[in-house]
C-alpha cells in the first residue's frame, strides 16, 4: 500500500524531538494507533491465541514498527529493549525531554545564537525555526515571553526589513507576537512581489532591445528612400548613377588610361636610371 505523503515524518534524530513527536502522534491518530501507543488501548486478557488478544498484538506491532520505522539508527540503543509500542514511544520522551541543566542551557543558547536570515530566505520556516526552540524551552519548564520572542525575530531579520523594526517600534501593538509576526509577512510577500515585477520588467526591455537589434541587422535596404547625390533622383547611390562620369566611362577607355599610366611610370622609372 503506498504511503500518504501528507502524513510522512522526517526521522527523529537528536536535533528534532518535539517537532518529530508532533508529526508522529498526527501519523498516527490518523492509522488509528495512537490509543495504542499512549496506553489507552491496553492488552485484553485472555491466551495468546485468542482472537481479541491477537488482534491487539498485530495492533500494537503496526504501531511499534511504525514508531521505530521513524527514528533514525541512532536512536535504536533506545528502541531496541522495547516489546510495545508503548515502551518505544516512552523510551524517546523519557531520553529527549530530560530537564537537566544542560538541556535548559543548551535550548537558550541555540535560542539566542539564531543567525540571521539571509535575503531572499523564506521568514516562516525562520520565525518557525525560532517557535520550534521556544516550545522546546516551554516543555522544559522555562518561562519565554513574547516580547524576548519578539526581540530575536527582530534581531534575526534581513536588512531589507529595517524600515518595517522602525515602524512596528512605535506601533501600540508591538509586544504582540501574532501581530509582529503578521506585519513580517506582509513584508514578506509585499517585497516578493516587487522583485518579481523589477525583475519582469528588465527581463521585458531586455528582450525588446534584443528584438529590436536583430530587427535592425535584419532589416532591408527601402531604396525607395535614398536620393542620389549626383542626378537628385530616387532609388539608387551615388556609385550606382548612370550620369556619374567615372560610371559613363566604357570599361576599354579605363584599361587605356591604365596602361597608359603604368607605361609612363616605367618611363620615368627609366629616366631617372
Amino acid at each position: 500500500m503506498p504511503s500518504d505523503s501528507k502524513y510522512d515524518v522526517e526521522k527523529l534524530d537528536n536535533t528534532n524531538y518535539y517537532d518529530w513527536a508532533y508529526a508522529q502522534k498526527l501519523q498516527l491518530i490518523k492509522k488509528r494507533l495512537w490509543d495504542t501507543v499512549n496506553g489507552n488501548d491496553t492488552k485484553p486478557l485472555g491466551s495468546p491465541n485468542h482472537v481479541t488478544v491477537k488482534a491487539w498484538v498485530r495492533k500494537d506491532e503496526e504501531a511499534l514498527a511504525t514508531v521505530v520505522g521513524n527514528v533514525h539508527k541512532s536512536q535504536y540503543h533506545l528502541t531496541c529493549p522495547a516489546t510495545t509500542s508503548k515502551m518505544a514511544w516512552d523510551a524517546l520522551e523519557q531520553y529527549h525531554t530530560t530537564t537537566g541543566l544542560g538541556s535548559i542551557v543548551a535550548t537558550w543558547r541555540q535560542l539566542f545564537r539564531m543567525k540571521k536570515a539571509e535575503e531572499g530566505v523564506s521568514l516562516r520556516d525562520h520565525i518557525g525555526m525560532i517557535q520550534s526552540t521556544v516550545d522546546k524551552l516551554k516543555s522544559l519548564g522555562e518561562d519565554c515571553s513574547d516580547r524576548q520572542v519578539i526581540a530575536i525575530i527582530m534581531e534575526t531579520l534581513p536588512s531589507s526589513y529595517e524600515s518595517l523594526i522602525i515602524a512596528l517600534d512605535s506601533h501600540p501593538s508591538h509586544n504582540k507576537l501574532e501581530y509582529v509576526i503578521s506585519r513580517i509577512f506582509n513584508e514578506e510577500v509585499r517585497q516578493k512581489e516587487e522583485h518579481d515585477h523589477a525583475t519582469a520588467i528588465s527581463s521585458s526591455s531586455m528582450a525588446s532591445d534584443q528584438a529590436l537589434l536583430a530587427s535592425a541587422r535584419r532589416a532591408p535596404i527601402d531604396r525607395s528612400t535614398i536620393t542620389c547625390h549626383t542626378c537628385g533622383q530616387k532609388g539608387h547611390f551615388k556609385n550606382e548613377c548612370g550620369t556619374f562620369p567615372f560610371n559613363q566611362i566604357p570599361a576599354t577607355a579605363n584599361a587605356n588610361m591604365a596602361q597608359a599610366l603604368s607605361a609612363y611610370i616605367s618611363h620615368n622609372e627609366v629616366t631617372a636610371l
